[in-house]
């Protein structure tokens, strides 16, 4: 890889299994990080100015709250 940023990853989810898996499968990949992570969609928005993410992973199913939205 060339000396280029990683890509930063914040993901979204409900089940902490899952954004777990998600964060030790990107942090193999040597151009990725995980930069944070939420369990619903108030916890996304508070901390998505923070971290400023290139990308976000997010479940569409977040409990009442739909991801989406």
């Amino acid at each position: 890889m060339s000396n280029s940023q990683p890509i930063r990853v914040f993901c979204v989810d409900d089940h902490r299994i899952v954004r777990d898996g998600l964060a030790l499968i990107i942090g193999r990949q040597s151009d990725m990080e995980v930069v944070g992570a939420a369990s619903s969609a108030d916890e996304a928005i508070e901390l998505y100015g923070r971290y400023r993410p290139d990308v976000t992973l997010m479940d569409l199913r977040l409990g009442a709250t739909s991801g989406v939205d």
